[in-house]
């Protein structure tokens, strides 16, 4: 996705370009008035791409951002988790060693 958004302001304006083209050749425009109209849109279209580019680099990096704090949570909690079932085991461990030991001091 990273790549798509980096080569908008390239694209969109090779993309005008073409469209330049087949609508002179049609059209049959003069040398000047194609080249003029060219250049025209090939600048206003790296504009819109830049601009685009910006935009859709802000949202793609939120959205990152949001998915890498929601993982990041998640393996907060399954860790919070993990260490609690640690220690209860442990106090389980503990109660069944001092039973054991209370047992033996009964016997």
């Amino acid at each position: 996705m990273g790549f798509f958004i980096n080569s908008l302001p390239g694209v969109l304006p090779l993309i005008a370009a073409l469209i330049v083209c087949i609508f002179s050749f049609i059209r049959n425009f003069s040398t000047s008035k194609f080249t003029i109209i060219l250049a025209i849109a090939v600048v206003v279209f790296y504009i819109i791409g830049v601009i685009a580019k910006n935009i859709f680099r802000k949202h793609y990096d939120a959205a990152i951002k949001a998915y890498q704090e929601k993982k990041k949570a998640e393996l907060e909690a399954e860790l919070a988790a993990e260490l609690e079932a640690e220690k209860q085991a442990k106090e389980q461990k503990q109660r069944e060693k001092e039973l054991a030991r209370q047992k033996a001091e009964e016997q």
